[in-house]
């Protein structure tokens, strides 16, 4: 692999890695409301921020 191809890729995989983080924070930010519906918050953070590193 040369030198071209290593930065696109470790760009790449950066920016998918921030749109994940920023994804993860927004799920964060709301999931407490999930407790008022009896739901578990902590389990559906974990399943729904698995799901989406998955996909």
């Amino acid at each position: 692999m040369n030198e071209f191809e290593r930065m696109i890729l470790l760009r790449s995989i950066d920016s998918h890695w921030t749109d994940h983080i920023d994804t993860m924070d927004q799920l964060r930010q709301g999931i407490h409301l999930r407790s008022y519906a009896q739901q578990n918050p902590l389990r559906d953070y974990q399943n729904e921020g698995h799901e989406l590193l998955i996909s």
